[in-house]
């Protein structure tokens, strides 16, 4: 069985897998939803959060639906502990496995953790309430089978759609929840 690095740097040709990184790494299978209207960034009710976790599940669940994933999961290294601090909801943070760092602009490392997951809709709602709140930061998740990407991150998702016409019905699919900036950030 392969590690995800191994896994990784096969399928993406050994493009950095930080998460921020991607939309300019691999800006061509790019792009972006908002998930609440007018690109409103929190949510302020429960109904708010309704919609946040429904644009959630609808676009990965087109994506990454019932296929094995790899969990993604980076902090910055403040020490030698490769240990997990935070609580990710929804999964057994004990399946999350120590992978590998990296070394970014000379002086910051970043560590990941994997584990791999069956995507399936509203099963990691718990997860995505705590993105959407930006209290649970750098997780992403990646079909196993086809490359697709979904990281969700506080406002909304970032998509790597590795076939581009593919790319291009789900932007039209879902054109109301993309953003009116030109770079469609």
């Amino acid at each position: 069985m392969k590690s995800f690095k191994e896994w990784w740097d096969q399928f993406y040709n050994n493009i950095s897998p930080i998460k921020w990184d991607l939309k300019y790494k691999l800006q061509n299978n790019w792009f972006r939803i908002h998930c609440l209207p007018e690109s409103k960034r929190y949510a302020e009710n429960e109904n708010e959060y309704s919609i946040i976790l429904k644009r959630y599940n609808s676009i990965s669940s087109e994506i990454l639906d019932n296929e094995e994933c790899w969990l993604v999961y980076s902090k910055y290294k403040i020490n030698d502990n490769k240990i997990i601090s935070e609580n990710i909801p929804d999964i057994d943070n004990k399946s999350l496995k120590y992978e590998f760092e990296l070394l970014i602009d000379d002086d910051e490392i970043i560590l990941f953790w994997t584990t791999k997951i069956i995507w399936q809709e509203n099963k990691f709602n718990n997860m995505l309430k705590e993105i959407s709140d930006d209290n649970l930061c750098h997780i992403y998740f990646v079909n196993i089978q086809n490359g697709n990407i979904f990281a969700p991150y506080d406002g909304g998702a970032d998509l790597i759609i590795k076939d581009i016409k593919e790319k291009e019905k789900l932007k039209l699919k879902y054109s109301e929840w993309l953003s009116n900036h030109p770079e469609g950030l």
